[in-house]
């Protein structure tokens, strides 16, 4: 069992690995011994992230605006030393939310700037290491990170549930492309777990779910390390909800 769940000495970078979601699947990757690469906007909370995280392994910080051209560079960049990349977790994000009669234009524009555009640029650019990784046995892995409001729409985040569709629309489009080269492409569509993008709502979303709880840290570890692991191998071009039933309340 541990073998096939191993994500040993594999080089793993995940985005908007600073907090929330991407901290919980960056301190999953370090206690099982991968080399942790994480990426935000934020230098101050990346360096608090990767300090703590570095008492239990290895965790780097890079940080960096994947909105801009410059700030995937720089990931690549950060990344030119490492002879292969085995996992790409393209995580990070952001929301706006708002009434239907005001919500505004500029909103679209934001996210896909950040929720879209990185995830093909970070695949574009770390391409070539991802391909050092990748054999038949043991594919190298991209996980991207969706929503379950990308499956079923709810609340006031127009923009935020429309780019995590896309999202998964272009796990499934990458998954076609790079399938032949031994990579996997994955999504997982996490629901309620409590992150400051939650935040003031969980009660209404608990109110939907099947299950009767918000989701823990190793419920989406979980399911990171299968996709990542021998175990998820044979896992490609799939949307994997972690949400405790809320895409089909």
């Amino acid at each position: 069992m541990d073998e096939l769940f191993s994500v040993r000495d594999k080089v793993v970078v995940v985005t908007g690995g600073g907090r929330g979601l991407g901290e919980m699947i960056a301190r999953g990757f370090v206690e099982r011994q991968a080399k942790v690469y994480i990426v935000g906007r934020s230098a101050e909370t990346l360096a608090t992230t990767a300090d703590r995280l570095g008492e239990r392994g290895n965790c780097t910080a890079v940080p960096a605006d994947l909105s801009t051209t410059g700030g995937m560079d720089a990931v690549a960049e950060a990344l030119s030393a490492e002879p292969a990349v085995h996992v790409l977790v393209n995580n990070a994000g952001a929301n706006v939310r708002g009434e239907v009669d005001t919500y505004p234009e500029s909103a679209f524009d934001e996210l896909f700037a950040i929720n879209v555009k990185p995830v093909f640029g970070l695949v574009q650019r770390l391409l070539p290491k991802l391909r050092e990784a990748a054999s038949p046995a043991d594919p190298a892995r991209i996980v991207n990170i969706g929503s379950v409001v990308g499956l079923k729409p709810s609340g006031r985040g127009f923009a935020y549930s429309t780019t995590k569709a896309a999202v998964h629309t272009l796990t499934r489009h990458l998954a076609l492309a790079l399938g032949p080269e031994s990579i996997t492409v994955n999504a997982i569509a996490p629901g309620p777990f409590e992150t400051e993008m939650t935040s003031g709502r969980m009660a209404e979303m608990l109110g939907r779910l099947s299950l009767t709880r918000p989701g823990a840290d190793l419920d989406l570890i979980g399911a990171a390390v299968f996709l990542a692991s021998r175990a998820g191998a044979f896992v490609h071009g799939s949307v994997l909800p972690v949400d405790g039933g809320l895409a089909i309340a």
